[in-house]
């Protein structure tokens, strides 16, 4: 297992004004500047305090070696508006910057180099021009108009003209000074560029420039003043050369691959004003895109041996408490695990954002809602632009939280509901009078969810047993009538002895049903699951296990995270390829553990009616994108 530690320092904690929108956002990456580091957070912090600015300071501690994280800790005691995000080993300049900005809360985003050889009060200039509609202004020392109070060394300024000339010729032209570390960006542009990044060191700057510019995003160039600052880890010829190789790998990296987002940039600018519409919508296409590139990378693995695959799908178990006592459950029947804090769940999703782009995440457990921190974690997501969702039993889905879950941004909110019986539903999650609350709060949150305009898509997570076998076709006529997005079956596991009796089917029962609701999915009723997933059914529940006929891409596209961080494929192999507390999740991913069992996984044969991780043909893909499509209208 790959020994990189992730560090969670106690006194790591979001911003104490979060509850206050921010109005702007500054990101310092830092590695070994304890010398200079207390100076630099007490100019900046005074500044954006004189300037009656909301803001909050985003320290990224690149792996430092010395004191750098101590030294920003202490700080935080008395100035509430300091994060600290820290990590090891040192991963680079742009690599710290990504981080830091992936979770930049402000409207504005600003990256300035710890030694602030651009002042602090010169971003007041580069938000003018912001102001004025430009969505990236960069700091120039090359323009008319700016003071180089101390210049470099004529060495470093002929290499650094030298390279600019590359730099204008390969990647941005026009920009005449790309390598100053002070920028600004809106923060939904700054999301949209930096989450695509791919260079971790100094080079990340002609990177975001060139992707800003490729997107369609209008830069500017601004002149500010500037001072040369002694202790630049910077050296001119060994990483010129560097950087032409990086210019090299930013072309080829991203070829191709934008030709499309100027219309999309349009669609953003369009759909400011309506937020949620924004996010509803941009979800859906998010998800997309992430199957779509998931579907070459099975492919590449399954023919070539070529493995690109990231996780298109993260399902994270953020708890095993809950206020339900569920017969198919064994949570509630267990001491519960211990569970990571919200800074860790942050963490995790900020990397996985910049490894995997945008994956879907949905948060389960037991039930989730019983987290009091669950908000602040959702809330990451929608600052990252990942797509997510939580899987409740709704009991706390109430008139407290569905505002909550609504401004939350989420692509999804699924509902255990097993019956519109009360002896049964009631029985089944074992709380008496659950069916009545439980319609009372979908009938809430779908009112909730029309007036405030969202996109948010509710589904219905029944469970297929004995019980519930008779009552499951009135349930996708509740959904539609509710106009809900749709109902995606679960046929029970029988895992334990309760199990085992609620699988205990009437089969004539059960082919009708079949039969019916293959039926009402052709028709076009709101059913997520497949025809041929639903007609397996029949062999499932004789015990007939047909052998799997194409390769289990689970291992491919899927990762399961528990409480307390342990990371799995697959529930039925329980082979724990690392722990997010531990491990970044590139290293989780690309683990010896983990291309093991991915080996080991595509050849297995054994029948799955999982819904999360059920084999989907191109055709069933396809139906679910229409079918979610199908909420926008």
């Amino acid at each position: 297992m790959n020994d990189t530690q992730v560090q969670f320092p106690a006194s790591v904690k979001q911003c104490a004004v979060a509850d206050i929108p921010i109005k702007l956002s500054v990101v310092v990456p830092a590695y070994n500047e304890s010398r200079r580091l207390g100076n630099t957070l007490e100019t900046i912090w005074r500044h954006c305090e004189d300037s009656g600015l909301t803001s909050e300071i985003l320290v990224v501690d690149d792996g430092s070696t010395d004191d750098t994280s101590d030294i920003v800790e202490r700080f935080m005691r008395d100035h509430k508006s300091v994060r600290l995000i820290s990590y090891a080993p040192n991963r680079g300049k742009g690599y710290a910057v990504r981080i830091g900005v992936l979770q930049a809360q402000g409207d504005l985003v600003l990256f300035s180099d710890a030694d602030l050889a651009t002042p602090i009060q010169e971003v007041e200039k580069l938000a003018q021009y912001l102001a004025n509609g430009f969505d990236v202004a960069v700091a120039s020392r090359a323009v008319k108009g700016s003071q180089l109070i101390v210049r470099q060394s004529a060495v470093r300024e002929m290499g650094g003209r030298a390279i600019n000339v590359a730099v204008r010729l390969m990647a941005v032209p026009g920009i005449k000074d790309t390598q100053c570390g002070f920028k600004l960006f809106r923060n939904d542009v700054a999301k949209a560029v930096f989450s695509r990044c791919v260079i971790n060191d100094f080079s990340f700057d002609v990177e975001t420039l060139y992707l800003a510019s490729r997107m369609g995003y209008s830069i500017t160039e601004v002149p500010v003043q500037w001072t040369h600052m002694d202790g630049s880890k910077v050296r001119p010829f060994r990483d010129g050369l560097r950087l032409i190789a990086a210019l090299i790998k930013i072309r080829r990296s991203h070829r191709g691959a934008l030709h499309h987002q100027s219309s999309a940039v349009t669609h953003v600018r369009q759909t400011r004003k309506d937020p949620i519409m924004a996010i509803a919508n941009s979800n859906l296409v998010r998800v997309a895109v992430a199957n779509s590139r998931s579907i070459l990378a099975q492919w590449l693995y399954l023919r070539c041996n070529v493995d690109i695959s990231r996780p298109v799908q993260t399902y994270v178990l953020l708890t095993t408490r809950c206020n339900a006592r569920c017969r198919m459950c064994g949570f509630w029947r267990e001491k519960p695990i211990d569970e990571l804090p919200a800074e860790a769940w942050v963490r995790y999703l900020t990397e996985l954002r910049v490894f995997a782009g945008t994956p879907n995440v949905n948060f389960s457990g037991g039930e989730p809602l019983v987290r009091k921190d669950l908000f602040e974690i959702l809330d990451c997501c929608r600052r990252l632009g990942l797509p997510a969702g939580i899987t409740t039993n709704g009991i706390l889905v109430n008139k407290q939280n569905t505002p909550k879950l609504i401004d939350a941004g989420l692509f999804n909110i699924n509902v255990s509901l097993d019956s519109l019986r009360d002896e049964i539903h009631d029985g089944m999650r074992g709380v008496p009078g659950l069916l009545n609350k439980l319609r009372y709060n979908l009938d809430s949150l779908m009112d909730y969810k029309e007036t405030a305009g969202s996109d948010v898509r509710v589904m219905l997570k029944p469970v297929v047993c004995a019980e519930t076998l008779s009552g499951l076709e009135g349930l996708v006529r509740y959904a539609k009538d509710l106009k809900m997005t749709g109902v995606s079956f679960q046929p029970i596991f029988d895992w334990s002895e309760d199990c085992k009796e609620m699988s205990q089917v009437d089969l004539g029962m059960l082919d009708e049903t079949v039969e019916t609701l293959a039926g009402m999915k052709k028709e076009g009723y709101p059913i997520l699951n497949s025809e041929a997933s639903i007609r397996h059914w029949s062999d499932y529940f004789r015990g007939k296990w047909p052998e799997q006929r194409s390769p289990c891409v689970v291992a491919l596209r899927d990762l399961f995270v528990y409480p307390g961080g342990d990371a799995i494929f697959c529930g039925d192999c329980n082979g724990v390829i690392g722990n997010i507390a531990q491990n970044d999740i590139r290293s989780i991913w690309f683990s010896a553990e983990a291309r093991k069992l991915r080996r080991q996984l595509v050849k297995c044969k054994r029948f799955c009616l999982n819904t999360c991780v059920v084999k989907r043909s191109l055709r069933d893909y396809i139906s679910i994108f229409m079918t979610l499509r199908r909420s926008w209208r």
